[in-house]
C-alpha cells in the first residue's frame, strides 16, 4: 500500500532525542501502517539501531498486530531474500505491553511471581477472619459471600485509603490480606505497575550505566519509545512511561475519541503527563484524517454520536476515503430479547447466503452477559461462534485454573526460585470440606515455625496441627496424591503433551474439588473444549521450548504468551474458509476491524445509554456494512435512518463487498434460494412484514 502524504510527514519527521512527535489517528487511517513504517525509516534511514526502539501499548492484541506485521513490512520492501537477516533485526525490537514491560522489570529483580486470578481470590478470601459489613455479629459474614471481583476493589480501596467507611475489622482484615499477598509473592495487575515503578526509581537512583539488564536497558539503552493507542493509558501507569520515557524520542500514535477507559481514570491527564515530558518547542502533532476501513455512509453515521466540539475538521483535497455504497447503515429496534434474537439468526443466515462468511460477521455488545445469551442463541442453530476476550477462554475457565495451579505445586514445589505458598493456598482452599478456619490456622502456624506451608503439612505431624483443624484426613489425602509426584519430579521429565495433561487429570480426579462436580451437559462440553485448547497449547510450547527447561515449566512461564500464538495462527488458517462469527464486548473490539458488525444493545429494561467514545469504537469496527440494533444512544434517532433493506437483494453492494476484500464475485453467489430453503427448515423469521411495521413508525414519528 502507497503511502498518503499524511503519512508520509510522520514517517520523515527527523530523529533527535528528547523530542516528542503526538500522532491524532482516527479509525481506518492507516496508524499502524504507519507506526510500522517509521520503525522502518528509523533504522533503514535515520540509522538507529533496532535494540534502541521500545513499542509499547496497553493490549496483548495491540502487540500481537504489531509483531505480525512488522516483519511483512520488511519483506515487501526487502524481499523473501533477505528474510534471515530480516528475522535477526526485527527480533532485536522491544516489543511489550506495559504490563508485560512492568513484569520483565520485576521478575528480574524479585524472581518468579504470581499475578492472582479469580480461584486466587476465592482461596485469599479462606484466609481472612470473617468480615463483617458493620461489625454486627448477627449480620452476615461477607467473606462468606463476596465476590471475588469486589473482594478485589475493596483492597484497592484500602490501599489508596478510599474506604474511610470500613469498620475498623474489616480495615485489619484487608491489611492481614495485603500482608499475606506480599509473602506470597502474590500481585494484583495494579501492584504490578508500582513495584515495576519501584524498581526502577531504585535504578535511576544508581549508577546503571554500564549494566546489561533489562531494567537498566530501559533507562538506558533505547532511543526511541513508539507508542500505540495513547488513548487507553490510566493515570496509574503514567509515572512509570514517563520514566521509560526520559530523554528519548517520544512519538505517540492515538485518538482520543477512542478513548474508552474513563473508569480507570481520566486519559486526559496522562496525555498531558506525555506532552510535558519535554520541552513544548521540542514537540509537534501531525493529524492522519484518511480512513481506508469505514464506508463514508459508517463514518458520516459513526461522526454523528460525537459531540460537534469532538467532530475532527480536514481539508477534503488531501482526503482519501474509500467509495460510496450506497446502504446505509441499518437501525433495527426489537421490544423483547426472543425478537432480537430471532433476528441476529436470520439476518445472519441471509448474509452468509449473500457471500458473506462467518468469520467477516462480528456481534459487539456492551456486557458479557448478552454476548452469552446470544451465543446460545447462536449454537441452537449450529451458528459457529468465536468469543474474543482479553483473555482466551480456557484461561479463564476456574477449573483449568486449578489445573495449573496443581501443576505448580507439583513442578514448583522445591524450587528454590519459587518460594510461594500461593497455589498451595489456592488448591487446598478449593477442596471439599477445607473452610476458611483450617486454612488460617495452617497458614498461620506454618509462618510462626518459619516454614513454608508445604513444608509443615509434609513434615509436621497432624497431632501437632491442633484441634482447631478437624478435617485432618482431607488434608493428609492432599498430601498422599501430591507428594509422591513432588519429589519424583516426573513431571519435569516428561516431553509428551497428552500424557502430561492425562496424568495431570487423573490426579485431579483423585482430589475432591466441588470445582467438578458439573451440573450440565454444557459445563462437560465447555471444559471439554477448554482441555483441548490447554492440550494444543502444551503442543505448541513443544515445538519452540528452549534447551534446558522442562515442557511443563516452560508452559507455566509462557502459556498466556503462547495461547496468543495460537490464536493467531488459528485465524490465519480461517481466512479462507468460512469461519466462525466474532462475539465480542466493545472495550475488547477496540483494535479490530470486520467487514459486517452488529452493534448490539439489550431490549430490556436495563438498555442504558452507551456513551459517545464506546457507541463510535463500536460502529467503527465496520468495515462495509453496520447493523445498529436496539442501540441506546440520543443522538442514534429513527427518523434520520432509511428503512432497513433487504441485504440479500442487494447486488450492487454484493459486488463492492467482495471487491473491497478482493475476493471474486458472481451475482449467482447471492443465493436467495438457498436462504429461503433455510428459513423455511430451521423456522428463521421473515422480516418485510416488520419492516412495513418499521416504516409506518417513521412516517408517524416524522
Amino acid at each position: 500500500m502507497d503511502l498518503t502524504p499524511s503519512q508520509q510527514r510522520v514517517i520523515h519527521f527527523p530523529f533527535n532525542e528528547a523530542t516528542t512527535l503526538e500522532v491524532q489517528a482516527g479509525p481506518g487511517s492507516g496508524k499502524t501502517w504507519t507506526l510500522l513504517n517509521k520503525v522502518y525509516h528509523l533504522i533503514e534511514e535515520q540509522h538507529v539501531k533496532a535494540d534502541e526502539i521500545l513499542i509499547l501499548s496497553l493490549t496483548n492484541k495491540a502487540v500481537d498486530n504489531i509483531v505480525e506485521k512488522l516483519l511483512g513490512v520488511y519483506l515487501g520492501k526487502e524481499g523473501q531474500g533477505h528474510l534471515p537477516r530480516i528475522e535477526e533485526k526485527v527480533d532485536q525490537i522491544g516489543i511489550y505491553t506495559i504490563h508485560g514491560m512492568a513484569n520483565r522489570i520485576v521478575v528480574e529483580n524479585d524472581g518468579i511471581i504470581n499475578i492472582i486470578e479469580e480461584n486466587g481470590w476465592r482461596g485469599l478470601t479462606k484466609l481472612l477472619p470473617a468480615l463483617r459489613s458493620n461489625g454486627d455479629k448477627n449480620k452476615e459474614a461477607l467473606t462468606e459471600s463476596i465476590n471475588p471481583k469486589l473482594l478485589e476493589r475493596l483492597l484497592q480501596n484500602y490501599k489508596v485509603k478510599k474506604d474511610n467507611n470500613a469498620n475498623s475489622s474489616a480495615r485489619d482484615a484487608l491489611a492481614e490480606m495485603v500482608k499475606i499477598m506480599k509473602e506470597c509473592k502474590v500481585l494484583t495487575n495494579e501492584d504490578l505497575i508500582l513495584r515495576a515503578m519501584e524498581l526502577l526509581n531504585e535504578k535511576v537512583r544508581s549508577d546503571t550505566s554500564a549494566s546489561e539488564d533489562f531494567t537498566s536497558q530501559l533507562l538506558n539503552k533505547f532511543k526511541v519509545v513508539l507508542i500505540d493507542e495513547v488513548q487507553d493509558l490510566y493515570p496509574l501507569l503514567s509515572p512509570l512511561i514517563t520514566q521509560v520515557v526520559k530523554g528519548k524520542q517520544l512519538i505517540m500514535f492515538g485518538d482520543t475519541n477512542q478513548s474508552i477507559y474513563e473508569f480507570m481514570g481520566h486519559n486526559e491527564s496522562v496525555i498531558k503527563d506525555l506532552r510535558e515530558i519535554h520541552k513544548a518547542e521540542q514537540s509537534q502533532t501531525f493529524h492522519l484524517y484518511d480512513n481506508f476501513r469505514n464506508t463514508p455512509e459508517i463514518i458520516q453515521t459513526a461522526t454523528q454520536v460525537l459531540r460537534a466540539s469532538k467532530r475532527k475538521t480536514f481539508e477534503t483535497s488531501e482526503l482519501i476515503l474509500k467509495e460510496k455504497t450506497d446502504v446505509q447503515p441499518q437501525l433495527i429496534n426489537f421490544t423483547n430479547t426472543t425478537a432480537q434474537l430471532d433476528f441476529l439468526s436470520a439476518e445472519i443466515t441471509k448474509l452468509v447466503c449473500a457471500s458473506a462468511r462467518f468469520n467477516d460477521i462480528s456481534i459487539l455488545s456492551r456486557t458479557h452477559e448478552h454476548l452469552q445469551t446470544i451465543a446460545q442463541h447462536l449454537s441452537a442453530y449450529n451458528i459457529p461462534y468465536e468469543k474474543l476476550t482479553s483473555q482466551p477462554d480456557w484461561i479463564r475457565d476456574p477449573r483449568i485454573q486449578f489445573i495449573t495451579d496443581i501443576l505448580k505445586v507439583v513442578v514448583l514445589t522445591g524450587d528454590s526460585h519459587w518460594q510461594s505458598d500461593f497455589s498451595i493456598i489456592v488448591t487446598l482452599g478449593a477442596l471439599r470440606g477445607v473452610g476458611s478456619r483450617t486454612l488460617q490456622t495452617l497458614y498461620s502456624t506454618s509462618t510462626l515455625a518459619n516454614m513454608t506451608l508445604w513444608r509443615y503439612i509434609t513434615e509436621v505431624t497432624r497431632k501437632q496441627w491442633g484441634t482447631v483443624i478437624t478435617n485432618k484426613l482431607k488434608i493428609e489425602e492432599y498430601v498422599q496424591i501430591l507428594r509422591p509426584v513432588v519429589e519424583s519430579r516426573v513431571y519435569s521429565q516428561m516431553n509428551d503433551p497428552i500424557e502430561i495433561l492425562t496424568e495431570l487429570c487423573e490426579m485431579v480426579y483423585r482430589l475432591d474439588c466441588p470445582l467438578f462436580q458439573f451440573k450440565s451437559r454444557q459445563e462437560i462440553d465447555d471444559f471439554q473444549a477448554s482441555l483441548e485448547q490447554m492440550l494444543t497449547v502444551l503442543k505448541l510450547c513443544s515445538t519452540n521450548k528452549p534447551e534446558g527447561i522442562s515442557l511443563v515449566k516452560w508452559f507455566l512461564e509462557t502459556y498466556f504468551d503462547q495461547s496468543g500464538i495460537y490464536h493467531h495462527t488459528r485465524l490465519a488458517s480461517e481466512a479462507t474458509g468460512i469461519g466462525s462469527v466474532k462475539l465480542s464486548t466493545i472495550h475488547s473490539s477496540k483494535g479490530l476491524e470486520f467487514p459486517i458488525s452488529f452493534v448490539v444493545g439489550n431490549p430490556r429494561g436495563n438498555n442504558f445509554p452507551m456513551d459517545d467514545n464506546t457507541l463510535y469504537v463500536g460502529m467503527t469496527r465496520a468495515r462495509n456494512l453496520l447493523y445498529l440494533v436496539n442501540v441506546n444512544h440520543p443522538r442514534i434517532v429513527p427518523w434520520e435512518f432509511k428503512p432497513p433493506v433487504n441485504i440479500i437483494e442487494q447486488p450492487k453492494f454484493w459486488e463492492y463487498y467482495n471487491r473491497d476484500l478482493a475476493r471474486s464475485w458472481t451475482p449467482k453467489q447471492t443465493n436467495k434460494m438457498a436462504y429461503q430453503t433455510l428459513s423455511n427448515k430451521y423456522g428463521l423469521r421473515q422480516y418485510s412484514t416488520c419492516c412495513r411495521h418499521l416504516r409506518r413508525c417513521f412516517k408517524v414519528l416524522r
